[in-house]
């Protein structure tokens, strides 16, 4: 069964080298001929053009409180600025003039947190559910014609599998980030188990007993999953691709299945990671940290070399 694993890899810095450090110097070395792997980007945002795309996603993705995490580039001046703004604002203070002015301040925010979605759920999501068409395809690097920005995610992910249909052949695709170290025998085993009616298999963003939600971090679509999302539209763009995708699911007729991913939420993860690894069922392996972005490329290594070593093998999992 032919495969095709798509990795998400945005053109700005840290992405590019965190691709070329991880997964092409790890689990993209032992690749079966029936298995391929593409990066797929948008365009390089222009500095100016970065700044405002910044401060807008700051302002819809961060949330109203101080220790939220950001989504955009943490040492960007909108976010160093409004991160300042935050914490002044929640700090409190008894004067009543900065009471006031932080009320203002709140207020401001929350506008224009409500002005960015309004016109993301209208206008932007109308001509983001138009496919883009335009697509360079070179050294086994796939770049589309539309801004690399976290409010274009969907509208890249929807562009994507435009090409993944028309352009190829493939059985199904996984598409993942340059966080993720994916075994790929493990990953053939799960697929060849899945049935038919299969449209995707997702795992949760959220850990134990909680409401299911779609990570964005890796999904797996059949190629009828594929035609499912294209044929059916009515995406909304002003949300986060895992938050639209989520949202999309619970409202279509679509047949869902969980992918087998090992988080580091997982109380027994660094067992795992040890020689239990080649053991067990997980196709795709977390090892993204936002807090210390090198640290993902030392873990890819170790899983690779503790998969590779003397004593341990990879087991069919059918």
């Amino acid at each position: 069964m032919k495969l095709l694993i798509a990795v998400l890899v945005a053109p700005q810095e840290p992405y590019p080298e965190l691709y070329a450090n991880g997964p092409q110097k790890t689990w993209m070395l032992d690749l079966p001929p029936d298995v391929k792997v593409t990066a797929v980007s948008g365009k390089k945002l222009s500095n100016v053009r970065k700044i405002f795309s910044d401060l807008s996603e700051q302002l819809r993705f961060a949330g109203p409180g101080k220790n939220d995490v950001g989504t955009v580039d943490y040492a960007s001046f909108p976010q160093k600025s409004l991160q300042v703004i935050l914490r002044k604002v929640h700090a409190g203070n008894a004067g009543i003039a900065s009471a006031a002015s932080n009320g203002v301040a709140l207020v401001l925010i929350r506008v224009a947190k409500l002005a960015i979605a309004g016109w993301g759920q209208s206008i932007a999501s109308w001509r983001k559910n138009r496919l883009r068409k335009n697509f360079v395809f070179r050294d086994n690097h796939l770049s589309f014609d539309r801004a690399a920005t976290l409010s274009n995610g969907t509208a890249m992910t929807l562009d994507f599998l435009n090409w993944f249909l028309k352009q190829t052949d493939f059985a199904g695709v996984l598409i993942t980030t340059t966080g993720a170290y994916v075994r790929v025998d493990a990953l053939q085993s799960f697929v060849k188990n899945l049935n038919d009616d299969v449209d995707m298999a997702t795992s949760s963003a959220l850990s134990g007993e909680e409401e299911f939600f779609i990570s964005g971090f890796v999904i797996y679509l059949t190629r009828k999953g594929a035609r499912t999302i294209l044929n059916s539209g009515g995406f909304d763009h002003s949300l986060l691709s895992d938050v639209a995708l989520t949202k999309w699911v619970k409202q279509n007729d679509c047949q869902l299945v969980r992918l087998p991913v090992l988080w580091q939420t997982n109380p027994e993860f660094e067992r795992y990671i040890g020689t239990e690894l080649s053991k067990s069922g997980f196709a795709v392996i977390r090892c993204t940290d936002h807090w210390d972005r090198s640290s993902e490329t030392r873990l890819m290594h170790r899983l690779h070399s503790n998969l590779r070593s003397p004593g341990t093998q990879n087991v069919d999992i059918s």
